[in-house]
């Protein structure tokens, strides 16, 4: 099943920030056998859970050059 998802989010400064990412709650649930088998597993997605960061300030690339 897919969800598809449309949210307006606010960016609160207009140059700082240096990342965006979105989170969504993810619960999952197994039941398993008496040997310790696997028997079912299923996830669960919240699409009504949605929790989205910026991230401000300095980002180091691991790809950039730099002092050793």
């Amino acid at each position: 099943m897919d969800v598809r998802v449309e949210r307006v989010e606010e960016i609160p400064s207009e140059n700082g920030w240096r990342k965006f990412g979105c989170y969504v709650m993810v619960e999952s649930f197994s039941l398993r056998r008496m040997d310790g088998s696997l028997a079912w597993r299923s996830d669960f997605m919240y699409a009504d859970r949605i929790r989205c960061k910026w991230e401000q300030g300095f980002v180091l690339d691991c790809c950039q050059g730099g002092p050793n």
